[in-house]
């Protein structure tokens, strides 16, 4: 099956929170594009998530220091990997 994806995907595990409904959820971004990422939540309690949810995701591998924060949408969930779309 050929790949049908438009932006090439960087594999990668930086950690990060996921902020839904006010909260802030730990994570690691598995992979990351232009459009969005793939998350992997590690916090014990674990938000409702559904398709369309708005959300922002905040980029941390140092806690003091925040490389960025994306808002975006999820399109895919599960119990634990997120798929965001960012919007700009």
């Amino acid at each position: 099956m050929s790949e049908k994806r438009r932006y090439e995907r960087i594999t990668c595990s930086n950690k990060c929170h996921l902020n839904f409904n006010g909260k802030k959820y730990r994570g690691v971004i598995e992979d990351l594009s232009r459009t969005g990422a793939r998350l992997k939540l590690t916090a014990r309690n674990r938000p409702d998530l559904s398709q369309g949810g708005q959300c922002s995701l905040i980029i941390n591998n140092d806690p003091q220091f925040i490389c960025g924060e994306f808002s975006g949408k999820i399109v895919r969930c599960n119990s634990t990997r997120i798929g965001l779309q960012f919007q700009f």
